[in-house]
């Protein structure tokens, strides 16, 4: 009879090495994500950024001591739809690399504020 099998005796299966030539199913080549790519797939988070931002300063404007952060919640919530029409306008028009750079760049300024507003408020994204 053999000894009783233990943890140091395990050895990892031998892994299958992909045949040359061969590439694995599904695989294509990555393509670099443009601005334009980048910019609307941003749209929808904007909105859903807005929306967040004005149900909780819903629900925070019968609480005491909230009045402000409900206001600077409704204000980033207007700023956050301002935006979202500036870029939508600007990806119809077709604008350039530099200037939806520069716009989501400036988007990354509003989400700042956003993230520590709404963690103030207890809400996480």
């Amino acid at each position: 009879m053999s000894p009783p099998f233990t943890a140091c005796q395990v050895v990892a299966a031998p892994k299958k090495k992909a045949k040359p030539g061969k590439e694995e199913e599904g695989s294509e080549p990555a393509e670099p994500e443009t601005w334009a790519k980048k910019a609307s797939s941003c749209l929808p988070l904007i909105l859903k950024d807005a929306s967040d931002a004005r149900t909780a300063s819903i629900k925070l404007g019968g609480m005491e001591y909230a009045s402000e952060l409900a206001t600077q919640l409704l204000e980033h919530a207007t700023k956050m739809e301002a935006f979202w029409t500036k870029l939508n306008t600007a990806l119809a028009a077709g604008r350039s690399d530099r200037k939806l750079k520069e716009l989501l760049e400036e988007l990354e300024g509003l989400n700042a504020f956003g993230i520590k507003a709404q963690a103030g408020a207890g809400i996480y994204l």
